[in-house]
């Protein structure tokens, strides 16, 4: 568990940084000339050092730059579908370990800040579980950076197979699953962006021991389970 937390943590951090990196500014010189790429330094009244996509450093002086312009300051965009790739950590919450979760959600944006969508992965709530789950989420502001609420809610299938051995038969099921929460969004592009978010987490499981050994009255069980959760994600909508 500490070695998947650790190789997400920096995947995380690397995809972050690849995404930052891509912010481009462009340098609109007074002979027409545009030049497209990173601002990595800016000396007022004198020069403009400028990283092109190919790497080449080139610098010009203040006298021949019309203008300097950078998608950091690009309007709110919206595209109608989206994809969204988001892991997690469900805990808190009844007496067994934290757990990882990853989710993919295809949704579709209708009035600029509301999608609807799908939502499917794999989670694990005493067994793993396969959630198939209609999603509402909602921008709060249509700005680059907003907070924003999802509601979720459907069901988790089981992903393991029942056992059956000398001894007992095992049976298993998934549940009822629901969920919402509140975050921030951060847009890099039109096509790009991030989420962070906090959340509660609902899922229904269900276990039965059939004992072929012993007294069967006194050992046989079944249980079914409500899990109750607190969720912490982060995502990559594309």
């Amino acid at each position: 568990m500490n070695k998947t937390l650790l190789f997400l943590t920096i995947f995380f951090i690397s995809l972050t940084n690849i995404v930052i990196s891509q912010n481009k500014s462009s340098l609109h010189l007074k002979n027409g000339s545009i030049i497209y790429g990173k601002i990595i330094e800016n000396i007022p009244d004198s020069i403009v050092k400028i990283k092109t996509e190919c790497n080449n450093i080139l610098v010009f002086e203040k006298q021949k730059i019309e203008s300097i312009n950078s998608t950091k300051n690009e309007k709110y965009k919206t595209i109608p579908y989206n994809l969204t790739m988001d892991a997690g950590i469900a805990g808190f919450g009844g007496s067994y370990d934290a757990s990882i979760s990853l989710l993919i959600t295809g949704t579709y944006n209708f009035n600029e800040k509301y999608y609807v969508g799908i939502t499917s992965g794999i989670e694990y709530f005493q067994i793993p579980v396969l959630p198939v789950a209609g999603e509402l989420r909602a921008d709060i502001f249509k700005r680059n950076t907003t907070p924003f609420i999802y509601f979720r809610g459907g069901y988790g299938f089981k992903l393991i197979r029942d056992e059956e051995n000398s001894s007992y038969i095992a049976t298993y099921k998934g549940g009822i699953m629901f969920g919402s929460g509140i975050g921030i969004k951060k847009r890099f592009t039109s096509e790009f962006a991030m989420t962070f978010s906090i959340g509660y987490r609902h899922q229904q499981t269900y276990e039965s021991y059939d004992y072929v050994l012993g007294d069967r009255w006194n050992s046989d069980y079944e249980r079914h389970y409500f899990n109750n959760r607190t969720t912490f994600r982060i995502g990559f909508i594309f």
